[in-house]
């Protein structure tokens, strides 16, 4: 009856720091904990900027207490690097350990991977030790390794190298990985060895692992163009994706596309195609097949309001109303992740084509989102929901159904609170200036070095100037993007930001709320002139959306900011929410049958 304690430590603080009583381990783990501090010994998981992450975030592990050395014996420098002073006890000092970690909701700590394992890619932080931990997970896999290497073209893209037992299936491996793992975080491209090479002291050569095979990146059996409009469109593909083979079957945010890339293929389509395609074009219809199949009624597709991101399954369809960009993008991964049972239609803000008026205020964007949603679904009930303003919209679409006799059965609130839509920001200076830093990190992320900044003159301007610069620049621009698209999409932002709404005004609704909340939010630290992250306390723990319903209002906290909510390392925790809230709607209907 002997026990197993799982320590960690390193040398530099005298050996060992943590501790983790080990009485059974489930079959879902991909790892053990490292556990809590010892005694006289304190941990803290850090951000880059020395900052206390919150529980569930990754971090790297600093460690402070009486256990830690003075530093390394005649290494000055690497001591000035690794034992710093502690910014949490006055007269400590604490080693930077370069592990990453993270807090679990027990307290004990879980071990993710070497710090200089951390990689990004498309803006995302990922830890490739996160990534093998649930490889080694699978009891078929006997070694793992997860790197990035850029294509010719600069993309970055994950690697997965298995030594396994039995035939590598990368569709299987893909979906199991996609059960743990964000989407971003699962590799595409996978090398098949007999095992992993070795430097002489017997730790992972990586340097001799050897480049995939692009031919095996797709998990759609591969179907070459025929028709000389899809040889045009895999030749666009192959230059953006820096990808050989391409097939008309294949994915393009599959094999590694995404939002900012989907905006220069749209470019490229309309320059080398002399079309007008739409960027929502791509999201719809992502496959050459799809795209040249619907290439004809494209152009009524651009006036379209209600987008379906998923039309079959047996589940309530939900209707998703768009955040601030007026755009659907942003539910895409939620979508996935919430299967193939749960249709999602979700609505884009009128005048994004840049032809379609915008909206004049929420009530009638609103009303125009009932009357596409009915031609769908003519009677309901319905299932409302959406992002930021996105929730306020559902909110207001819940009243106007509600005043006209039809029912509602659930609200989805992502984050959206009142405050702030009672103020008149039409005519302010500061609406001004900010749009415009909005406007430079939106066209630096979207174009790069791509964008003649020399051409383009924001200063002293108005918003509504902006968008007149922004929008001639980028139709005079080689990036071939169509102005009235640009201007569109500007004007929604624009407009979006700056509604008036007075929630009091309006009747209470007889719908239930489900509101996932996030229980950080970031501000301006005035003594360290920088953002930080806190909780998010600012409002009531509801937002105060008790008070315009009579049913129930449900919080469920994300560890998350209001920015990050629908990132990927929080999405999965709101879908498995909504996925059990329909498996509980079905035992319930079961039994009343």
């Amino acid at each position: 009856s002997g026990k197993i304690h799982h320590v960690y430590g390193p040398t530099e603080t005298t050996v060992y720091a943590t501790c983790y009583a080990v009485f059974e381990i489930s079959d879902s783990a991909t790892t053990i904990p490292i556990g809590k501090p010892l005694t006289n010994t304190n941990l803290y998981v850090l951000n880059p900027s020395l900052d206390l992450v919150p529980i569930g975030v990754i971090g790297e592990l600093c460690i402070g207490g009486s256990g830690v050395a003075s530093g390394y014996l005649n290494q000055e420098e690497l001591t000035k690097e690794n034992f710093i002073a502690n910014p949490f006890v006055e007269g400590d000092r604490m080693y930077k350990t370069g592990d990453l970690v993270r807090w679990l909701a027990d307290g004990n700590i879980e071990y993710i991977g070497r710090k200089d394992n951390q990689v990004k890619i498309r803006g995302y932080r990922i830890e490739l030790g996160e990534i093998e931990n649930v490889l080694s997970s699978f009891s078929e896999i006997i070694q793992c390794c997860v790197l990035v290497r850029e294509d010719e073209v600069g993309n970055k893209r994950l690697i997965g190298y298995v030594v396994l037992e039995g035939k590598l299936n990368t569709t299987d491996l893909q979906e199991r990985l996609r059960v743990s793992l964000p989407e971003y975080m699962v590799p595409m491209f996978w090398v098949e060895m007999d095992q992993l090479p070795l430097t002489s002291n017997g730790k992972l050569d990586k340097k001799a692992l050897p480049d995939p095979d692009s031919s095996e990146l797709s998990s759609k059996e591969f179907v070459a163009p025929g028709t000389d409009l899809e040889k045009q469109l895999a030749v666009i593909w192959q230059q953006l994706l820096g990808i050989e083979k391409i097939g008309i079957h294949d994915n393009f945010f599959e094999l590694g596309g995404h939002s900012l890339l989907a905006i220069k293929l749209v470019a490229k389509i309309n320059e080398v195609l002399d079309s007008n395609t739409n960027i929502m074009t791509i999201f719809e219809y992502p496959t050459i097949s799809n795209f040249v199949e619907n290439i004809d009624s494209m152009q009524s597709a651009k006036e379209n309001i209600l987008i379906p991101l998923q039309k079959k399954g047996s589940n309530k369809a939900i209707y998703l109303a768009p955040p601030g960009g007026g755009t659907v993008n942003c539910y895409i991964e939620l979508v996935k992740l919430l299967g193939d049972e749960q249709p999602v239609y979700a609505f884009q803000s009128p005048g994004l084509n840049g032809k379609s008026p915008v909206s004049e205020s929420i009530e009638e964007m609103a009303s125009k989102f009932i009357e596409e949603m009915q031609k769908i679904d003519q009677y309901g009930p319905y299932r409302l929901g959406g992002y930021s303003l996105g929730g306020i919209l559902a909110y207001e679409m819940a009243v106007q159904l509600q005043d006209k006799g039809f029912d509602v059965e659930e609200l989805l609130i992502l984050d959206s609170s009142f405050m702030g839509f009672d103020v008149d920001r039409s005519e302010n200076k500061e609406r001004d200036d900010s749009y415009r830093s909005s406007l430079k990190i939106l066209i630096q992320a979207m174009f790069g070095d791509e964008f003649n900044w020399s051409d383009l003159v924001l200063e002293n301007k108005t918003a509504e100037e902006q968008i007149e610069a922004v929008s001639k620049v980028l139709s005079d621009s080689k990036l071939k993007i169509n102005e009235d698209e640009v201007r569109g999409h500007l004007e929604v932002i624009f407009r979006n930001e700056n509604y008036i709404y007075i929630a009091k005004n309006k009747p209470k609704l007889k719908v239930p709320i489900i509101l996932f909340r996030a229980m950080y939010t970031e501000i301006e630290s005035e003594i360290e002139n920088k953002i930080i992250t806190v909780e998010n306390d600012l409002e009531e723990f509801d937002y105060g959306w008790q008070e315009y319903t009579t049913e129930q209002v449900i919080v469920h906290n994300i560890p998350s900011t209001h920015i990050t909510l629908l990132d990927n390392t929080y999405i999965k925790e709101i879908s498995d929410i909504l996925i059990s809230l329909n498996e509980l709607t079905s035992e319930i209907q079961q039994i009343n049958n």
